[in-house]
């Protein structure tokens, strides 16, 4: 699926608050961020040097300049020069500086897994490495051994233009067979400019062109570590779920999952939808997913191949040399980035109005049989509430912004309305159909229990939906 691309301008929210996540570094900024503020550049402050003007300004405009920016200098605080409406319409350039967030290490390093993926005509692909291999060594470091597997993006990150050996294993019909390669990062993409978008996701590294597994077993204790001290793991230990838990309920700010009573739980295995078969989830999606609510505690739950148990960690120590790539914007925030499409002629509207609606009609249709065949989850539907609620919202960006929205429902209601059930439009019509087949109509009972049904269907789907937007959303 494609979605538009999202700018650096934060949107209306209800509730300033909710702009930053709970314990991440926005929460500590020099001074609030607010609605309608729009991140025109970064300024990273010297290492060495406090100085507002000790680095050059770095001008972003979408999110994904923001977030390059933020992993080049992910262990730098950072300036963001910030345009902001004041009172009668002029805008003003506010400064604010947001220190850096350090990542949180848990005392273990995971088992480096095989390649995922590799982009064609990358220096990866170049250097003869195929999707499967597994890195054994990089510049006689061994991952899981003598260097952290999730650190490789930012390792290769910062080796732009230089030369790195790859010594890796390959699988093939008489075993496994050991290559070397040499290659040179092409750019200086920074590790960690994107982060696996789902739990069976490979880790990508930009500057070379590859995506891979980290595995859910633990290759080595870090001496001194929390981990070490409370026991219970082991080299090759398998962690299987993590759970994370506020230790405070009830007092805990909202943090990236919500408020501070729900537990959140990150499984280690997922089900692949075009085989259903159980697949184990990359460790790399769960090790950036928990960096996102620091507050919590972390009760990881494992498999040593004799027993079963859980580990609980909640004073993780901070890393020294490696900075979040986040710096703790809720990421709904963001204001997408639209370019409105004018007709200049009746024709020319009409034109447009039938492509629209053919674009939408057909996403609604994929929508559907996503949701019949289970892979979009049916509590992301809403209800007349969560309806409301989003109209409200596309109302305050504005009148044509409201009319497009409006046009969309009624296109969803058409076409909810002629699906086949019972009581609406599309079940009078499979009525018509099997009377001009049948050349005689159903009888009275056949009309009457279908009708019934489906008032059955509609009212618990109302129930539904209501129980959505009542219970659901509002968490």
């Amino acid at each position: 699926g494609v979605i538009p691309a999202f700018t650096t301008e934060i949107e209306a929210v209800d509730d300033p608050a909710l702009i930053a996540d709970a314990g991440l570094a926005v929460e500590k900024a020099s001074e609030a961020f607010l609605p309608g503020d729009k991140i025109v550049s970064l300024q990273p402050v010297a290492a060495s040097d406090s100085a507002d003007q000790s680095t050059p300004e770095l001008p972003v405009r979408l999110i994904a300049d923001l977030r390059r920016v933020l992993a080049t200098y992910a262990d730098r605080e950072m300036i963001y020069n910030v345009e902001r409406k004041a009172d009668g319409g002029k805008s003003t350039v506010v400064r604010i500086r947001v220190p850096a967030q350090p990542v949180r290490k848990l005392g273990f390093w995971m088992a480096m897994g095989p390649i995922r993926a590799i982009q064609k005509g990358s220096p990866a692909a170049e250097a003869g490495l195929q999707v499967g291999d597994t890195i054994r060594e990089v510049d006689g470091l061994k991952p899981g051994e003598d260097i952290d597997p999730l650190t490789l993006p930012v390792y290769f990150g910062k080796k732009s233009g230089q030369q790195v050996v790859i010594r890796y294993s390959r699988a093939s019909s008489s075993g496994a067979v050991e290559g070397e390669c040499t290659l040179t990062p092409a750019s200086d993409l920074p590790g960690w400019m994107e982060s696996p978008d789902s739990s069976t996701a490979p880790l990508t590294i930009p500057s070379i062109g590859l995506g891979y597994q980290v595995q859910n077993h633990i290759a080595k204790i870090l001496p001194g570590s929390e981990a070490e001290r409370v026991g219970g793991l082991s080299q090759l230990t398998r962690i299987t779920k993590i759970e994370l838990l506020h230790p405070d309920p009830g007092k805990g700010k909202p943090d990236a999952w919500g408020n501070a009573e729900t537990p959140v739980e990150l499984p280690l295995t997922a089900t692949e939808s075009s085989t259903e078969e159980e697949v184990e989830a990359n460790w790399a999606w769960a090790f950036d997913q928990l960096q996102r609510a620091p507050g919590r505690k972390l009760v990881l739950h494992f498999d040593d191949g004799k027993s079963t148990g859980t580990v609980t960690l909640q004073d993780l120590e901070l890393e020294e040399n490696w900075g979040l790539w986040v710096r703790g914007f809720n990421p709904g925030i963001w204001r997408d980035e639209r370019v409105l499409l004018r007709a200049h002629s009746l024709p020319e509207a009409l034109a447009l109005g039938l492509a629209t609606t053919r674009k939408v009609a057909f996403s609604i249709y994929r929508s559907l049989k996503k949701m019949v065949g289970r892979e979009v989850d049916m509590e992301s539907l809403s209800g007349p509430v969560g309806i409301a609620k989003i109209a409200y919202k596309v109302a305050e960006r504005g009148f044509v912004e409201l009319l497009v929205f409006l046009g969309i429902l009624s296109i969803n209601l058409a076409i909810l309305n002629f699906l086949p059930i019972p009581i609406l439009d599309g079940g009078h019509m499979v009525f018509l159909f099997w009377e001009g087949i049948t050349r005689r109509k159903p009888s009275i009972t056949v009309i009457n229990w279908a009708h019934a049904a489906g008032m059955i269907f509609l009212m618990s789907l109302l129930a539904f939906v209501m129980w959505i937007d009542f219970f659901v959303s509002n968490n």
